[in-house]
């Protein structure tokens, strides 16, 4: 889990963790109105994460703690901030302590919970034809 705040820009609404910037796209507007400038957590599963070399745009910058080797995938743990993540990415290039990398969460994944009550926000659905 990270802590996040909702901000506004340019292109329409996303997430501050810490000194960067997560955009979200345009699905996440209507849930997300009326919710600038306050506190999230949010949540997203070790296997929805891609791991860059390094950092990389509209990536979330984090440092290597632990990398994991376990055969057909390897469980890092990262930093971002003051939260530390897992995630499950292939064996291979294998990652190494102090390692600073570059994070890109699936943001379809997200889940968006309340900071204060802990209850999720509303994720963006399906349209009748298919589209977000």
């Amino acid at each position: 889990f990270l802590e996040a705040t909702i901000a506004a820009s340019d292109q329409g609404v996303g997430l501050a963790v810490g000194n960067f910037a997560l955009p979200l796209p345009p699905i996440w507007r209507k849930p997300l109105e009326g919710k600038v400038g306050e506190m999230v957590i949010v949540g997203i599963r070790a296997e929805n994460i891609t791991v860059h070399q390094e950092p990389a745009p509209r990536s979330l910058t984090a440092t290597v703690l632990v990398s994991e080797p376990l055969g057909s995938q390897q469980l890092v743990t990262v930093q971002v901030g003051d939260d530390v993540l897992k995630v499950a990415i292939p064996p291979e290039p294998l990652l190494t302590a102090g390692q600073t990398v570059g994070l890109a969460p699936v943001v379809e994944k997200l889940r968006l919970f309340d900071k204060e009550t802990g209850e999720a926000l509303p994720a963006p659905t399906l349209s009748p034809g298919g589209n977000r």
